[in-house]
């Protein structure tokens, strides 16, 4: 999708690892491990059937990302859509960014069969919480964790 303002929003292939890099280090900071370009397009290759990475440029400058995922689901037989992610970078924030990213995100789960998209996002989040409602979620669930720690 490219838009009037140079905004373009697709979906990232192996080859936009280095590119990619930048935003993952922003966005998961120590969580993202290994730190390379080579990790993130093996995770590209990896998740490939679950897992797909859209990346927005803006002018050919990679500007935000968002990871969706699509499950299948046994008792229903539809698949399970889930935004994971989405970053955009605070230069191109409140420019429409996000939404290009979600609008895609959307689009694609239901090419894929989704009946729904779903998201978790922190309740600290009040800027996230915020534009997600703008863009049509509502409350729906509570996400809850648990770590789990390995075992010999």
């Amino acid at each position: 999708m490219t838009g009037d303002d140079g905004l373009r929003v697709r979906t990232a292939a192996a080859e936009d690892a280095d590119r990619l890099l930048p935003m993952f280090e922003a966005f998961y900071g120590d969580y993202l491990h290994p730190k390379t370009a080579e990790a993130i397009r093996e995770h590209l290759r990896a998740a490939d059937a679950i897992d797909t990475v859209l990346i927005a440029e803006e002018d050919g400058v990679p500007v935000g990302f968002a990871s969706l995922r699509i499950l299948p689901q046994v008792e229903s037989g539809v698949p399970h859509a889930e935004l994971a992610d989405l970053f955009v970078d605070e230069t191109r924030r409140r420019r429409g960014t996000g939404r290009a990213l979600v609008a895609l995100a959307e689009d694609f789960a239901r090419r894929r069969g989704c009946r729904s998209l779903e998201l978790t996002v922190g309740f600290d989040n009040d800027g996230a919480r915020a534009f997600y409602r703008a863009a049509g979620f509502s409350d729906f669930a509570l996400t809850m964790k648990k770590a789990l720690e390995a075992r010999p």
